[in-house]
């Protein structure tokens, strides 16, 4: 578990929150996903701001991204699917 020892202080959750916001911001569209990541690294800033056990940002980490990922992705695709205009015989 010392390996994990280093990424556990919540500067370096909050770095990569940033790291997956501008992944997500940069082309092509990711559909949420980096989105879900970001806010999962912020739960593990939290979890890491108020706790000195590693462990505990990880499993908050991934519990959000793991809940979040089936929702917003299904949600970015159906607000940016594109609408092919619809065909008339005139």
């Amino acid at each position: 578990m010392d390996s994990l020892n280093g990424f556990s202080t919540p500067h370096h959750w909050l770095l990569a929150a940033i790291v997956f916001m501008a992944i997500e911001i940069l082309p092509p569209a990711t559909h949420f996903a980096f989105l879900c990541l970001a806010l999962g690294a912020l739960a593990g800033a939290i979890g890491a701001a108020f706790t000195p056990i590693v462990w505990v940002p990880w499993v908050a980490f991934v519990i959000v991204s793991v809940v979040l990922l089936p929702v917003l992705v299904p949600l970015a695709k159906f607000l940016f699917a594109r609408e092919e205009p619809p065909t008339t015989n005139g």
